[in-house]
């Protein structure tokens, strides 16, 4: 993630500028994320699997990411509760990604 982030408003990169410095300073790295499994506030998926998966197809097939052909997906862990079914829906997304072919690998290796 950089500090002239272009999805953050000018406001709030104003604010935020000191604590990248800081944890810059400080020796950590900062990654920001390509795309978003959104949720509800309750943390229940907005898309669906396949959805997701269609707009992941998407994003590839225009190719703008802040590393060229790696994709960092954020999803938060309130939206694998037991009552959203987290669980299967998230083995669900591994395997349609594993069939296009996706690789999946640690953040130590996206720099690479």
């Amino acid at each position: 993630m950089s500090k002239n982030d272009n999805s953050l408003g000018q406001a709030q990169a104003g604010r935020e500028d000191p604590d990248y410095e800081f944890v810059a300073a400080s020796g950590f790295y900062l990654y920001g994320w390509d795309h978003e499994w959104v949720h509800k506030d309750s943390g229940e998926p907005v898309q669906s699997v396949d959805h997701l998966v269609s707009e992941i197809d998407h994003l590839f097939g225009y190719g703008h990411f802040a590393k060229p052909g790696k994709l960092i997906l954020l999803m938060h862990d309130e939206m694998f509760q037991d009552g959203f079914d987290g669980k299967t829906q998230l083995t669900k997304l591994i395997t349609a990604l594993k069939l296009r072919h996706y690789a999946f690998g640690i953040i130590q290796s996206y720099d690479d």
